[in-house]
């Protein structure tokens, strides 16, 4: 792999002048990942450090301008694009996160009875909302998605923290404090349909803080602690994958614990441990579409790091920061107009701060999947649960795609599945929807995994995509036959 850092003024990545990235190309496996490109954003000025907490159309961070001094910020793709989101009157404020337009943290008012509130920003200073709960002593937000914000208050009498929710106003606040938990739990991400954090069980203390997953309320709480670990904590979701990290007893006595960057798909029993090969400590902070974000510790120092669901897929971002910086961090993965971007930072030793960083590559155009079946055996049943809802989930496809309204194919239970398998597509006959054995062929998968299918949109049109599981599960079903229901044999599952 070459090594390639770009001048530090560039073009806005929101505009055409990105496409010069575009020989750069991503290839599908990780151990083939290719030349990344590198954008320093630190800002032309007073500034003595910039940092980047969140990726996007807008990356959001904080600048430095004197010890303890900092300024929330946001950036579009250059130094000089920096706007100062710093509200009047505040001494310090910070991003902590964001997405989908929005930026969140916290900022402090000396002059006020509450002095560290959270705060929600819309790309200016101007649009900054207090989110502070009235009653509360302390509140802060840590990330953004789909029209939530999700962070952390502190009641004042009670001197324990809460995971919280906004909708986009103060009076929005939902708390999510786990029914079985201790009262001190924290909200670090969300993705607008999941909240991720931490809580503590048991009998409390450090020692039992434990990776928290959350649906929009405190009752649907779930605990992904895995068994091994001495603590953990889940810092962001996307599309019902959560990464963090678990904290490993010693392997050896007289040992120190390891932090290892950690993956979840939604249950403690669902753990996967992606600390890289050679690496003392790792910690996953930012998820997007299959991939994962983080920083490792290695023998030449902290590296920002890269993963797609496994330790061995680990790409060492480092190796794509010139020299003068000592170590690296990335911090967020996001899309922008069909290119990768991941929000970080790293130490410039020629300068001697810390300074905000991106990297950005042509992003793939399906969604990558872990290769690992969800079921061994999937029936068309639990495909026709993803097209018409159930069991509080809302319709993905049968809005559109019923017999009143069918888009040209009826996705309705009593139609689907004769519809579907080995039926010539009504947008292009050459294709059929469904093949058996052959889901990378069908169109039915490449509607629902795919950017650009090839044939119209990619689907649920004007929805969210589904989740990276359900549509590992349509891959499955189509994989394993495309069966309307599975055969049991005397020895097993034909």
């Amino acid at each position: 792999m070459s090594r390639t850092a770009q001048p530090s003024q560039q073009p806005s990545i929101r505009h055409t002048a990105l496409a010069a990235v575009a020989t750069f190309c991503l290839l599908s496996h990780a151990h083939a990942q290719s030349t990344w490109t590198l954008t320093t954003l630190h800002p032309p000025g007073p500034a003595i450090s910039s940092q980047l907490e969140s990726a996007g159309p807008l990356q959001g961070g904080y600048i430095t301008l004197s010890v303890g001094v900092q300024n929330a910020a946001v950036w579009d793709g250059t130094p000089s694009s920096l706007v100062n989101l710093h509200p009047p009157g505040a001494t310090r404020s910070l991003v902590q996160g964001g997405g989908d337009g929005q930026q969140v943290g916290r900022a402090n008012f000396l002059s006020l009875e509450v002095p560290v509130r959270a705060m929600l920003w819309t790309g200016s200073a101007s649009s900054v909302v207090d989110l502070h709960p009235a009653g509360w002593a302390f509140s802060e937000a840590n990330d953004a998605a789909g029209g939530q914000q999700v962070g952390v208050a502190q009641f004042s009498a009670a001197f324990v923290t809460s995971a919280v929710m906004w909708t986009g106003t103060a009076e929005s606040f939902v708390r999510l404090d786990p029914p079985n938990g201790t009262g001190a739990s924290r909200a670090l991400g969300t993705d607008g349909v999941q909240q991720v954090g931490t809580w503590v069980g048991g009998f409390g203390g450090s020692s039992n803080i434990r990776a928290a997953l959350w649906s929009g309320s405190a009752a649907s709480h779930v605990d992904l602690h895995p068994e091994s670990g001495l603590l953990s904590t889940a810092s962001d979701v996307s599309r019902g994958q959560q990464v963090g990290y678990v904290r490993l007893p010693a392997s050896q006595p007289g040992g120190d614990p390891q932090d290892a960057a950690s993956l979840w798909t939604g249950s403690a029993a669902s753990w996967v441990n992606l600390n890289p090969a050679g690496a003392s400590s790792s910690r996953a902070t930012g998820v997007f579409n299959g991939l994962q974000v983080g920083s490792a510790r290695t023998a030449l120092g902290e590296r920002a790091s890269l993963w797609r669901g496994t330790a061995a897929s680990w790409v060492d971002l480092h190796a794509f920061v010139p020299p003068q910086y000592s170590s690296s961090r990335a911090t967020d993965i996001s899309t922008v107009n069909g290119f990768l971007i991941i929000s970080g930072d790293g130490f410039n030793t020629a300068t001697n701060r810390t300074e905000a960083l991106i990297w950005t590559a042509p992003g793939p155009d399906c969604d990558t999947l872990d290769p690992a079946p969800v079921n061994t055996s999937v029936e068309f049943e639990a495909v026709q649960a993803i097209f018409t809802g159930g069991a509080g989930q809302p319709a993905r496809c049968t809005t559109c795609h019923s017999p009143s309204t069918s888009a040209g194919l009826s996705l309705a239970p009593e139609n689907a599945f004769a519809a579907l398998v080995n039926v010539d597509s009504s947008q292009n006959p050459t294709l059929k929807r469904v093949i058996p054995f052959l889901a990378d062929s069908s169109l039915l998968f490449r509607k629902v995994n795919c950017n650009n299918p090839g044939v119209g949109s990619r689907m649920p049109l004007g929805r969210p995509v589904l989740s990276l599981d359900e549509q590992r599960l349509i891959r499955d079903w189509i994989n394993q036959g495309a069966l309307l229901r599975q055969r049991v044999l005397g020895d097993g599952f034909e």
